[in-house]
């Protein structure tokens, strides 16, 4: 994708780019509640705008590809759109099995269980899992749950906070 293009794909979230003094500048400005993803290595720096918390300046020298400061913003907003997206697959998820309490004697739902059947995915050459669930019929019972471990524990516990927190709001 050419910088015209991607600076177009960004243009929802206010994104600037400058060249000053041998540097790539990248002004952009996220959603108030999302969490930002550092860039990895040294040689991308970003800080947060003092006066507007929700805006963030990527620094690069010229040296550096253009195509990896938009990978590291393309990093973070993939991160919260999904986070956003789970987030609401919980409430909907949480809806359903308050009306299924709602309907269902005692005995029925101690019988209540959890399955989850991963699929694999290939994604930018790393192992990453889909989730695909398996929805029962009325009353019948769900199995365990079966657990992979594809994403590093940091992530999941950072994702179960950040959805807590969202949750509660």
């Amino acid at each position: 994708m050419d910088l015209q293009e991607k600076l177009i794909e960004l243009s929802g979230y206010g994104v600037t780019f400058n060249v000053a003094n041998n540097n790539f500048v990248i002004k952009i400005k996220y959603d108030d509640n999302w969490s930002v993803i550092q860039p990895e290595g040294n040689d991308i720096a970003f800080y947060r705008d003092e006066a507007n918390n929700s805006v963030y300046y990527y620094v690069a020298p010229i040296t550096v590809s253009i195509d990896k400061l938009f990978s590291a913003i393309d990093e973070t907003i993939e991160y919260n759109q999904e986070l956003e997206l789970k987030v609401k697959l919980f409430r909907e998820k949480m809806t359903e099995l308050q009306e299924l309490f709602t309907k269902e004697n005692l005995e029925v739902l101690k019988t209540l269980e959890f399955k989850v059947k991963k699929k694999k995915d290939k994604i930018k050459k790393s192992k990453q899992t889909e989730i695909e669930e398996e929805v029962p019929e009325e009353n019948e019972p769900v199995k365990d749950i079966e657990k992979e471990d594809t994403v590093e524990e940091e992530k999941e516990s950072e994702i179960d906070k950040k959805i807590s927190e969202l949750i509660k709001k």
